[in-house]
C-alpha cells in the first residue's frame, strides 16, 4: 500500500524541483495530508528520514492515532444509545476505510466523521446528538434548528453537521447526495443502498472490538467515494488515495460488471472514469483496460474536464480554471449534456416551494446573486 503513496510523493517532489529530505511534506498544500504516513514509509524502508524528520513524523503519527482513539471513545456511547433505539448507523468515507482498507488508524488524517442513517431516523438521531451536548453547525433566523421540515422531503438537507467541543466533528447524512441540486445527475436510490448493506464481519477480520456494525456494500462504498470526489471537483488527493487503496484491496468475489452497472444507475460513469484516471496517473493504480473502456465518456466530455483540471495540474498545484472554480468541474463530470442542462435550469429557475423556504434568500434575484457568489468563490 505504501508504494502507491511513494509514487505520488515523488511526482510532487519533481514539481518542487526535488527538495532534499522529506521535511517539506509537512506543510505542502498538495500532499501535506499524507504527513502521518511518512513515519510508516520510513519504518517499511521505503524512504529514509533524517533523525529530526523521523521524530517529527513519528510524533504526528501517534498524535493522529491518539486523536482517533479519543473520537472512538466519544462515539461508542452515542452508538450504543442509537442501537438501543434500533437506529442503524453506517460509517462513510474515512470512518469506514480505517477498519476495512487502511487497518491502521494513524495513517489517515480525518477532519470529521461522516455517518449515514435512514431518512426515517434522521431527526431522531439529530436530537439524540443534541441531547448529548453536540453543538449544531447550522442555524435558521427563527431559531428553530429543524425549520427545514416545512420543506418537501426532497429539499431537506442531505446532512447536518455537529461538534462536541472536544475535537469530534460529526456529519450526519440521510442521503449520499447531500445537495438536492445534484439529484438529477446522480439519482441515487437510498432504499437500494440500504438493502445492500453488509455486516461488519464480512469486511473486517481483526479480533478487536469493532466500532461499526454495518457498512455500505463494496460497490456502493466505491461509488460513494467517486461521487464525493466529483462533488469536490476531483481536487482531494487524500480521497484519491482512498480510491487507490480500495482498488488494490478488492474483495475476492468482486464483479466489475456489477460496479459498472452501479455507476451507470448512479449517473457516475464519467465521475468514476476520471477518478480512476487520476488514480492511475498519480498513484499508478492497477485498473483493467476493459473497465476503463466501459466507463469512458464521449470525447467532448473528456475534453471539458481536461481543460479544467488534470492529474498533472493537481500535482503541480497550478491555479487552472477548474482549480479556481471547481463548480465547473462538477458540472463537466455529469454523464451527459441533458443532465447538465436540466441541472442548470433547476438552478436558474428553482422550485417555488424551495425558494420560499430558502434560508439564504427568498427572492429569485437574491438567489441568482447567491449563485454568482458561489461560483466566484469556487464552492
Amino acid at each position: 500500500m505504501y508504494s502507491s503513496l511513494l509514487s505520488c510523493l515523488n511526482k510532487r517532489k519533481d514539481h518542487l524541483c526535488n527538495p532534499t529530505g522529506w521535511g517539506w511534506v509537512l506543510r505542502d498544500p498538495v500532499v501535506g495530508c499524507f504527513a502521518p504516513a511518512l513515519y510508516q514509509l520510513d519504518k517499511e524502508g521505503c524512504i529514509h528520514l533524517l533523525h529530526m524528520e523521523r521524530k517529527t513524523y513519528e510524533k504526528l503519527y501517534w498524535q493522529n492515532t491518539a486523536f482517533w482513539i479519543r473520537r472512538e471513545h466519544k462515539l461508542r456511547p452515542v452508538l450504543a444509545q442509537l442501537e438501543d433505539l434500533d437506529i442503524d448507523l453506517i460509517p462513510l468515507k474515512g470512518a469506514a476505510l480505517l477498519e476495512t482498507v487502511y487497518k491502521n488508524i494513524g495513517l489517515r488524517l480525518m477532519t470529521d466523521v461522516d455517518v449515514l442513517v435512514r431518512h426515517k431516523d434522521f431527526l431522531q438521531t439529530a436530537r439524540v446528538l443534541l441531547d448529548r451536548d453536540f453543538q449544531p453547525k447550522w442555524a435558521y433566523p427563527s431559531g428553530d434548528l429543524f425549520e427545514f421540515v416545512s420543506l418537501p422531503i426532497e429539499y431537506w438537507p442531505g446532512e447536518l453537521s455537529f461538534y462536541n467541543g472536544d475535537g469530534l466533528y460529526l456529519d450526519l447524512h440521510q442521503d449520499l447526495i447531500t445537495y438536492h441540486w445534484f439529484k438529477v445527475p446522480y439519482p441515487t436510490d437510498m432504499n437500494m443502498v440500504w438493502a445492500r448493506t453488509i455486516q461488519a464481519e464480512e469486511l473486517t477480520s481483526e479480533n478487536h472490538q469493532q466500532l461499526w456494525e454495518i457498512f455500505l456494500s463494496p460497490y456502493d462504498m466505491l461509488a460513494h467515494m467517486c461521487v464525493h470526489l466529483a462533488l469536490h471537483g476531483l481536487q482531494m488527493v487524500k480521497n484519491l488515495w482512498d480510491v487507490d487503496l480500495f482498488l488494490r484491496k478488492l474483495p475476492e468475489n468482486w464483479d466489475w460488471k456489477m460496479y459498472i452497472m452501479t455507476a451507470e444507475i448512479w449517473g457516475l460513469k464519467s465521475a468514476t472514469y476520471h477518478a480512476f484516471s487520476f488514480c492511475q496517473e498519480i498513484f499508478g493504480t492497477p485498473i483493467p483496460d476493459d473497465v476503463i473502456s466501459a466507463l469512458k465518456p464521449p470525447d467532448f466530455d473528456r475534453w471539458q474536464v481536461r481543460k479544467l483540471i488534470t492529474p498533472e495540474t493537481l500535482l503541480a498545484d497550478k491555479k487552472t480554471f477548474g482549480k479556481r472554480y471547481p463548480t465547473l468541474v462538477k458540472f463537466a463530470l455529469f454523464d451527459n449534456t441533458i443532465k447538465k442542462l436540466k441541472t442548470i435550469k433547476n438552478l436558474i429557475i428553482p422550485d417555488p416551494a424551495w425558494l420560499e423556504n430558502n434560508n439564504t434568500n427568498h427572492s429569485i434575484f437574491g438567489h441568482w446573486v447567491h449563485i454568482i457568489r458561489v461560483l466566484l468563490r469556487g464552492d
